[in-house]
């Protein structure tokens, strides 16, 4: 089992892998998105989780900021811009 005793089996990973995928097509757009709306887009409570594993990729960056003087946040995808080489 992955993560201990009775946290995931293999079989567990081919939803994680559609967690993120759905989560990466609501950011994609660059827009900010509520964490419940993140959550509910992946289809399950780690939805949050499934958008930092997208910090992965690389020259995506995902940010972070709060909505007035709530404990809320809205997130979204940015891409990096890859750096020229001296070469190119």
């Amino acid at each position: 089992m992955l993560g201990g005793e009775g946290i995931l089996t293999p079989s567990d990973l081919p939803d994680l892998d559609t967690q993120r995928w759905r989560v990466l097509e609501l950011v994609a757009d660059g827009q900010w998105h509520l964490a419940p709306e993140i959550v509910e887009a992946a289809g399950g409570s780690e939805g949050l989780r499934r958008l930092r594993e997208l910090r992965r990729i690389p020259f995506v960056a995902i940010e972070r900021k709060r909505i007035e003087d709530r404990r809320l946040w809205a997130y979204r995808l940015r891409v990096i811009q890859q750096q020229k080489q001296f070469w190119d």
